[in-house]
């Protein structure tokens, strides 16, 4: 094993050396960092590496970000790209084969991603992966990042703010502005942000059915979108004691968004065309949301108490507009209006318990979805429904540490009666009342020099509000979208590896779903000539393997830190399409490749490759896609930092394929939009501290399902 180690750490060595040498010999002057580092002599060639910077606890991946040369990289979500098992797709960050992480910032729950994306590199002492969560949160969260901070000291007023200038297409800007005063033991602190863009998109659709005839619809639509953003929070926090402190704030934000389409359409039978239609749809959309967050934690003797909650309501608004042009004019207008509102609160109890500790907890959410559509010279009805959900869950877990083996076991039972209402009456045939325990377990234990975690877990996914409303969307003549209330949640059981060697990380994850929830395609009417997009649950199980390794040898020439990522996601699922069994089991494989240089006065640059291949996601096909992002940054001083980026240099990421295959029909959408972009960022800051404000939230997946 060590010289399989000695002639890999040679290779690789050599391979970096002919592509580096030239720029670290201009490197001398840069300042020793203390990386603990190892001498490797190969030949002529010296190679200077760090210590790995992530590491396997009993949680997950922990990486040191503190005096590394990632406090250097920018920004957190810059920081998430180097991280074992995390992608970042153009700002969104997901977990491989985990999707959509929850946040945490020093325990509380990340409400607004505003806050994550002002949140620098230089201030974050060690980030969290998290792949399998524990009974205490939600079954539905699949993945979680936590982020501890440094801590700051020093009383005072603090002023960060971060200004963004770019081209997309069209100018672009935003501007985020964190204010904090620090007195003794008290906090107030503010944040206010502002975004304005314009961007255009095309797509085009092609739909068949394959009935008595062949049916076809081409459609091409190209878009304007103007969106604008107005966010501001205001809080407090105070600690009376290290076991006491308490505090709240209060946010809101508006999104107006404007967008303009022109459609074309044409319908053909049998290869023969039987109509064509040009539209014109202009969208007005407006969205105000509110949200308070308190929380208050405690200690009673060797008991640390939690208690949380979260209110939130919300109003979105749209008018449609739509002329058809068929030879005759038809103008018709929809009119959606939709009310959200939320409750949640947690209690949180623990106590040290053997060699290890026991806690325990209840969350209660209460929420409601109500929506209102009115449709003009449209043969589309109008709606009016209404859901009402509330969820108990009470949980349980304990981890002990016997030696080097840590285990943690757990248990949360969740009680969720959900409430149809149409028209003001409940409707008892979509209504349902779902009981169901949800357990969880983990080991992790050193073998040699490996560090190993093996998880179990049972998981819920539950559709989204919008998924279950039965309001019908105009997308053109040919295509509507709506909900389906009928929807029932999907189950799925997870085995999770994780293993760490040395620059090696591996992450592996197999589960299996009943009632997953796919994208089908029917038909709006009896005449079967316009198509309606919804959701179902599937009748057959989706079994799928996510398996990704990351190669981290550390910091190299005092000048150069790679990350390689390669990964693949196999799923095993069939479906029944046009009339025989189609298996959609073509692998995904996902690649990244990042690069960190480090250069003379405080320069740092990056270079960023991703690409995805072409596969199987559920009963759709994905298209491959792939981009290279280029970033310089400097820190002027200690106030001031700029940073220029470069996205999608060479255009590949434009256009996104997907073809959705559904009984007797299938649909092919092919979406262009500009990725490609520059970009300028500046900060400026003073006697910044960041807010020592712990809650954690409730009622977060809640949240996004509203």
């Amino acid at each position: 094993m060590k010289m399989l180690d000695f002639k890999v750490k040679r290779f690789v060595g050599i391979i970096f050396h002919l592509i580096l040498a030239q720029i670290c010999l201009a490197q001398t002057g840069i300042a020793n960092q203390n990386f603990g580092k190892d001498t490797l002599q190969l030949r002529e060639v010296v190679v200077r590496a760090t210590r790995p910077l992530a590491k396997l606890n009993s949680e997950g991946f922990v990486t040191e970000v503190k005096g590394t040369v990632l406090e250097k990289l920018g920004f957190a979500k810059d920081v998430m790209g180097m991280l074992p098992g995390v992608l970042n797709n153009n700002g969104s960050i997901e977990v491989f084969g985990k999707g959509k992480p929850v946040f945490y910032i020093n325990g509380h729950i990340v409400r607004n991603n505003i806050e994550v994306e002002q949140l620098k590199a230089n201030q974050i002492d060690k980030i969290t992966v998290i792949t399998n969560p524990g009974s205490r949160y939600a079954s539905t969260v699949g993945s979680i990042i936590k982020i501890t901070t440094i801590k700051k000291v020093g009383d005072g007023f603090s002023f960060d703010n971060i200004a963004t200038i770019g081209y997309r297409n069209y100018l672009y800007g935003k501007d985020n502005l964190d204010l904090n005063y620090r007195i003794d033991n008290l906090d107030v602190f503010g944040t206010f942000g502002f975004e304005k863009g314009k961007d255009t998109n095309s797509s085009k659709n092609v739909q068949n059915s394959w009935l008595s005839s062949h049916h076809q619809q081409n459609t091409t639509m190209k878009s304007t979108q103007h969106s604008n953003l107005i966010d501001g929070k205001w809080g407090f926090d105070f600690s009376s004691s290290p076991k006491l402190s308490f505090g709240a704030f209060y946010q809101v934000s508006y999104a107006p968004t404007k967008t303009n389409s022109s459609i074309m359409s044409s319908l053909y039978s049998d290869d023969v065309i039987e109509s064509e239609t040009s539209a014109y749809k202009d969208i007005k959309l407006r969205d105000l949301e509110h949200l308070l967050d308190g929380y208050c934690h405690g200690g009673w003797g060797k008991w640390n108490l939690e208690m949380t909650f979260d209110l939130m309501w919300k109003k979105i608004r749209e008018n449609q507009n739509v002329i058809e042009q068929t030879g005759i004019n038809q103008d018709f207008g929809i009119k959606d209006v939709g009310h959200a509102r939320l409750m949640a609160t947690e209690l949180y109890a623990s106590h040290p318990f053997l060699k290890g500790n026991f806690s325990f907890g209840v969350d209660f959410t209460n929420s409601s979805r109500e929506e209102n559509s009115e449709s003009e010279n449209s043969i589309m009805a109008g709606e009016n429904n209404k859901i009402q959900e509330l969820n108990m869950a009470y949980y349980v877990e304990t981890m002990q540490h016997l030696g080097n083996v840590t285990f943690r076991i757990g248990g949360r039972y969740e009680h969720v009666n959900s409430e149809y209402f149409i028209g003001g009456r409940k409707n008892h045939e979509q209504s349902h009342v779902y009981d169901k325990f949800f357990p969880t377990a983990s080991l992790s234990l050193p073998i040699g020099k490996t560090m190993v975690q093996l998880s179990y877990s049972k998981q819920c996914y539950r559709p989204l509000y919008s998924q279950l409303s039965n309001t019908v969307h105009y997308v053109n003549k040919y295509l509507y979208q709506s909900g389906n209330p009928y929807l029932q949640p999907s189950y799925s059981d997870n085995i999770s590896l994780n293993l760490r060697y040395r620059w090696l990380a591996l992450t592996a994850n197999y589960k299996k779903v009943q009632n997953q929830i796919i994208t089908s395609y029917t038909y709006y009417d009896d005449s079967k000539t316009i198509a309606l997009l919804k959701k179902e649950n599937s009748r057959n199980s989706l079994s799928n393997l996510q398996i990704m390794a990351s190669f981290m040898p550390g910091f190299l020439w005092k000048c150069y830190y790679p990350v390689l990522a390669c990964g693949v996601v196999s799923q095993f699922y069939k479906i029944d399409y046009r009339g025989n069994i189609k298996h959609v089991d073509n692998p995904l494989v996902v690649v990244k490749f990042n690069n960190i240089f480090k250069f003379h006065n405080n320069y740092m640059a990056t270079v960023n490759y991703s690409w995805r291949s072409e596969g199987n996601s559920e009963n759709i096909k994905m298209g491959s896609v792939g981009q290279i992002n280029l970033s310089l940054a400097k820190d002027l001083s200690e106030k001031w930092n700029v940073k220029l980026s470069a996205n999608d240099i060479f255009n590949t990421a434009r256009k996104n394929t997907f073809t959705i295959f559904s009984g007797m029909n299938d649909v092919y959408i092919e979406k262009a939009a500009s990725v490609r972009a520059v970009e300028c960022i500046v900060r400026y800051k003073f006697n910044t501290v960041k807010t020592k404000y712990k809650g954690k939230g409730a009622g977060k997946k809640e949240m996004d399902r509203l």
